[in-house]
């Protein structure tokens, strides 16, 4: 197991998101957190010393007063300061709010994420990088760089990974889970089958413990391309991406079924996974639906996101068009 681990790491580091040498948004929110804290520890001595000393010695009023005028403005000025620099050095000229949704399924069996931990965090990930427990990828902030909106990013800060022929997925600690215990590693909520058999297969050939980014114990999935299911079937890490098709002039494509308008979508095999960027759009759909599947080799995926399904299977708003009938130009064959 343990070589199983420094490959997987080695796959990961290879082919994977690799964090950049400096990150813009990590050191301007430190900037802006450690000035706050600063500026809030002199302005508390400085009112302390004042509530000490103006009546004892009138003259230090007026200077107390004005230490704490340049302090509260010192701090407001860095923060407004360091939030236009951000902004103006991204590349989405300012905060943005976008949503995808995703599925991961390994043999048929759907894992869960891990659920949030941290003391009064409802998230796994960062403050803009993040999902909320709900299979949805949640991008809540300024985009620096366009790779800051990536799938490689996303199970990069979630303490996963993710390459082309492998990866890692952080899971719930199931030893934590007195009620569920080892099923708190699937999705309850899922459209596929639970197999038992396959489940403990999966359990106790790719689920390990190991440290995690916090040096607590925890537990991962890990698979790599050519292992195989409880089938002896070789399976793949595959990703496919559900989108809203466009034409030439960049607008979602309608067609007219059965009287109703409805808009195309349809899905697409990615070859790099790591560089996808998500759609940027804060409703899915036309937000993008991820299915990561450790499977059989196959072209197109059986599994859609709920609010595809719904949008299309209940509400009739949107329709799945076959990828085998459109052309590279993104037109209908039919």
């Amino acid at each position: 197991m343990k070589n199983l681990l420094q490959n997987l790491a080695q796959n990961i580091s290879a082919g994977g998101y690799v964090p950049p040498a400096e990150d813009l948004e990590a050191t301007t929110s430190n900037l802006s957190y450690n000035s706050v804290l600063i500026g809030s520890a002199v302005l508390i001595i400085l009112l302390i010393v004042s509530a000490l000393v103006r009546d004892r010695v009138p003259k230090l009023k007026t200077p107390l007063f004005i230490s704490i005028i340049v302090n509260t403005l010192v701090v407001t000025l860095l923060l407004i300061g360091s939030t236009i620099y951000l902004n103006t050095q991204s590349v989405s000229g300012g905060p943005v709010h976008w949503h995808a949704d995703f599925e991961i399924w390994a043999c048929g069996q759907e894992l869960e994420l891990r659920d949030p931990t941290a003391f009064l965090s409802n998230k796994i990930g960062t403050a803009t990088f993040h999902e909320h427990d709900d299979r949805r990828i949640h991008l809540e902030g300024v985009v620096v760089e366009e790779r800051d909106a990536s799938l490689g990013k996303f199970f990069h800060v979630i303490d996963g990974g993710l390459t082309s022929n492998s990866l890692i997925l952080p899971l719930n600690n199931a030893s934590l889970d007195e009620e569920r215990g080892t099923d708190s590693y699937f999705e309850d909520e899922t459209s596929g089958e639970a197999d038992p058999a396959e489940r403990a297969y999966l359990i106790d050939k790719y689920f390990n413990t190991r440290a995690d980014r916090d040096q607590k114990d925890n537990t991962f999935a890990s698979f790599i391309n050519g292992q195989t299911c409880s089938d002896g079937q070789q399976a793949q890490v595959q990703v496919f991406a559900y989108s809203l098709l466009e034409d030439a002039d960049g607008n979602y494509i309608e067609q007219n079924i059965d009287g109703k308008t409805r808009t195309v979508y349809t899905q697409a095999k990615l070859e790099n996974p790591v560089e996808f960027l998500i759609n940027s759009e804060s409703v899915v759909p036309p937000g993008d639906c991820l299915i990561v599947e450790f499977d059989e080799p196959k072209d197109f995926t059986d599994k859609r996101c709920l609010q595809f399904e719904v949008q299309d299977d209940e509400l009739e708003k949107y329709f799945y068009q076959d990828p085998t009938a459109i052309d590279p130009l993104g037109e209908d064959n039919a």
